[in-house]
């Protein structure tokens, strides 16, 4: 019957020799469908990527390095141990991140696989990961004592009455021990607390490091048209590495005009400026630049916010 289901359903793209977008509004998916007259098969692929694939028979190869479960060669006792891998899409390289956060890495002569801009983001999800106290996901022990008893009974010539009711309700109790697994790994308290703080990033090392150590008390930004009354409370400090340096808390903050920024109001200094009138030129003219991107303009009589903050919580 499912057989059936499937040639009525994916029918009309019989002649589609190239890869057809599909939702299905009755299963509510998105598929790219194509028809191989030589096997006689349709190829059904959920990204584009992989459907395009089997027509120039050319993809992606992603090299990475965790401690997996497995073994190097047939006779080597399976157990978890540092191996190199390799995935055929991005999408699977995050998920091995997902499950292997701790251990994770890209071995340098693989680097050349990756763009820069995946690297940036595979090490801010890895720290992201390692903050909220993710573990590398590991079988449990009453899983693997029901995957063995599922072994022992298989390789049994006769099996009881009690060894078939086993097998058969197998599949099940591995998907519910599963589901419990997860929830309870997925469950991160951390990441709850997180979610309400906004990330803000410092590409100048400098003046990250002197936010966390507390020797720069203050953030500014330009009160756009559309920008909220307040800032939010908290926010995660993060670095140009994607490292997460800390909690900071907003104590206070005004909305001045850019005029009215004096000179005891800011570190100058810190910013490589010898003097306050220099360092308000440059802040000035990067005010000007950032709210052209917004299609709004700035000048002296603009507002801006000036929020006083302290650290909370170094990492």
């Amino acid at each position: 019957m499912k057989f059936f289901n499937d040639i009525n359903r994916y029918k009309r793209f019989i002649n589609c020799s190239i890869p057809y977008p599909f939702y299905d509004e009755k299963r509510h998916t998105f598929e790219w469908v194509m028809y191989n007259k030589n096997i006689k098969q349709f190829i059904i692929k959920t990204n584009l990527l992989d459907a395009l694939e089997e027509n120039v028979n050319y993809g992606f190869t992603y090299h990475y390095k965790a401690k997996l479960l497995g073994r190097e060669y047939p006779e080597q006792e399976l157990k978890y141990r540092f191996m190199i891998n390799h995935c055929h899409q991005f999408e699977e390289v995050v998920r091995k991140l997902y499950d292997y956060p701790e251990t994770f890495e890209i071995p340098d002569e693989f680097l050349e696989e990756y763009s820069k801009q995946e690297l940036a983001y595979l090490k801010q999800i890895k720290n992201y990961l390692l903050l909220i106290g993710l573990k590398d996901w590991r079988e449990s022990q009453e899983k693997k004592l029901l995957d063995k008893k599922w072994e022992e009974i298989d390789k049994k010539k006769n099996k009881s009455f009690k060894d078939i009711l086993f097998l058969l309700s197998y599949s099940k109790k591995w998907k519910k021990l599963t589901e419990k697994e997860y929830l309870i790994r997925y469950e991160n308290t951390k990441a709850l607390e997180y979610a309400s703080y906004n990330p803000i990033w410092f590409s100048d090392d400098k003046i990250a490091n002197a936010i966390i150590s507390g020797s720069k008390d203050y953030l500014i930004c330009i009160q756009y048209s559309f920008s909220t009354p307040k800032l939010h409370d908290k926010f995660l400090l993060i670095d140009s590495n994607h490292n997460y340096l800390g909690v900071i808390e907003i104590i206070s903050e005004n909305i001045i005009t850019f005029k009215d920024l004096k000179e005891d109001m800011v570190n100058y200094k810190l910013a490589g400026y010898k003097n306050f009138n220099e360092y308000k030129n440059y802040l000035l003219n990067s005010y000007i630049e950032e709210s052209k991107c917004f299609n709004e303009s700035f000048t002296e009589n603009s507002l801006i916010k000036y929020a006083k903050i302290r650290v909370i919580k170094k990492f």
